[in-house]
């Protein structure tokens, strides 16, 4: 078994005129030379954590123990999960169960036919398959099967809701599927929806009572288009069929659903949280997509607050799969791509109360690779893990959060500024508080200054001239009354 390698990025700062070594490190976990992708995270303690990545072999999987500072404790290869011809898929959630052991969910295939599959996880981090569930008798094409997205009853029965066609040719969200079942595979409820209710904007939870399940999405059979809610017993009936779930933006150009939602129950309040991307509508076409988060009521018949993460209808913030997660005190971790309309990318992370409330927010940016994120770990010790699509694990230290001088060790950025370049408008970004912004000319000239009284500042820049600027921002200290420049930027006006 060959050893899997990683490096810890070191990063170095300007600072008081020459170049610093950074008090602390920004780890950057990637896998040196091979194309092998991380995909879920477990915690397993203060500093420990559980992650599933690509094996050695096409269409393997394998499990790693790692601390969070990078040291591979323990590494498993799953080739046993392949005999019989059978391959994984990298639809894959990890989980701990009530007596303290990890389990997984996975996707398995084997010719066009797709395999659910459930696990507990041994000592020696083998995965001990105790039950799978054919989705289909006469087996769905890989092509026909989307957008799956797993329900967590208990540590024993589980759900999974997937759009699906079994008719080749045809569009795969034709029909949508609902599947409950026990960790032994048994099937204890099938439903299809036979017509076309759904597209991917839709939301599936197990109810904050934990009486059934809801389900919600666009009926793109109605014109125009409906946003509706069914709430389902265990066995799938629908018990009650409501309209008014994403009611509640009241945003104008903006289309009233959440894009390729996550669903997360809040593990202590018992709330049901939602990441997922809104979309922008300019003249009748979707355009690009914004970040949000946002927490319904309890019957999940109306939002009860929500963010908007990153709002700008010029570039595209976008969460994807398990892009939220609690730490034990009970706030939030949230995060997204964050690309403008240049393609220059990075990631955000946020950090929440329970109700919604923006405690910090730190930006990694642009740095000549994708980085769009696939799932985020909240730790014990308040530090996050981010897997992300070009196959890197970041670890955020939980200093980051709190204090500037550590993001910015850790190559982190609390304020940002966009789109960059830009037109007539310049956003800045921040969650800092008592801060302010300069914008001077490049010869030096104060041609902007003002309070940032908000996360986002939007400043009027069309009397401006085509040009380079550059912009500082500052807090002041509410004891002190000290000013410190906390963050600068270039910004390019066309």
């Amino acid at each position: 078994m060959k050893n899997i390698k990683f490096y810890t990025l070191l990063a170095l700062l300007l600072m008081a005129g020459g170049v610093t070594l950074q008090a602390q490190e920004q780890l950057e976990v990637e896998l040196i030379g091979e194309d092998k992708g991380y995909l879920a995270m477990l915690s397993l303690g203060e500093d420990e954590f559980l992650v599933t990545m690509r094996g050695e072999e096409n269409g393997t999987m394998a499990l790693c123990r790692m601390k969070t500072d990078g040291t591979e404790l323990e590494y498993a290869a799953q080739n046993h999960l392949n005999e019989g011809g059978f391959s994984m898929a990298n639809q894959q959630l990890l989980f701990m169960k009530e007596n303290g052991f990890p389990s997984i969910i996975y996707h398995k295939m084997r010719g066009d036919s797709i395999w659910i599959a459930v696990g507990d996880i041994d000592e020696d981090l083998l995965v001990v398959e105790t039950g799978t569930v054919l989705l289909s008798g006469t087996g769905v094409s890989t092509v026909h099967y989307m957008d799956p997205q797993f329900i967590i009853e208990s540590d024993s029965v589980f759900a999974v809701s997937y759009f699906t066609n079994e008719q080749l040719g045809q569009n795969a969200a034709d029909r949508h599927r609902i599947i409950r079942f026990d960790r032994w595979g048994n099937v204890l409820a099938d439903r299809y929806f036979t017509s076309v209710l759904f597209d991917p904007e839709r939301l599936f939870a197990l109810n904050a009572d934990s009486t059934g399940y809801l389900l919600g999405g666009c009926d793109i059979q109605e014109q125009p288009v409906k946003t509706r809610c069914f709430n389902l017993d265990f066995n799938l009936d629908t018990t009650l069929l409501h309209d008014e779930i994403y009611n509640d933006f009241p945003l104008p150009g903006w289309r009233q659903s959440i894009v390729f939602p996550y669903v997360a129950k809040h593990p202590i309040s018992g709330c049901l949280y939602v990441v997922g991307s809104f979309r922008y509508v300019a003249n009748g076409q979707s355009g690009y997509q914004n970040a949000i988060i946002a927490k319904f009521d309890k019957e999940m018949s109306h939002i009860d607050k929500w963010a908007l993460t990153v709002d700008n209808s010029g570039e595209d913030q976008r969460a994807y799969w398990k892009s939220i997660d609690f730490f034990p005190d009970g706030s939030i971790a949230m995060c997204a791509l964050v690309q403008d309309i240049y393609y220059q990318e990075g990631f955000y992370v946020a950090r929440f109360d329970e109700e919604l409330n923006k405690i910090s927010e730190i930006y990694k940016p642009y740095d000549g690779q994708w980085q769009g994120p696939i799932e985020i770990c909240a730790m014990p010790n308040g530090d996050c893990l981010i897997t992300t699509i070009n196959d890197n694990i970041y670890h955020i230290l939980a200093d980051s959060f709190w204090n500037v001088d550590e993001a910015h060790d850790n190559g982190l950025k609390v304020v940002i500024a966009y789109p960059n370049p830009g037109g007539n408008t310049l956003n800045i970004r921040t969650a800092l508080q008592n801060a302010r912004v300069e914008v001077y000319e490049i010869n030096g000239r104060l041609i902007h200054s003002q309070a940032l009284t908000e996360h986002l500042t939007t400043i009027d820049a069309t009397d401006w001239t085509e040009g380079v600027y550059f912009w500082k921002v500052y807090t002041t200290g509410v004891s002190t009354g000290s000013t410190t420049l906390v963050e600068t930027g270039k910004w390019i006006k066309e």
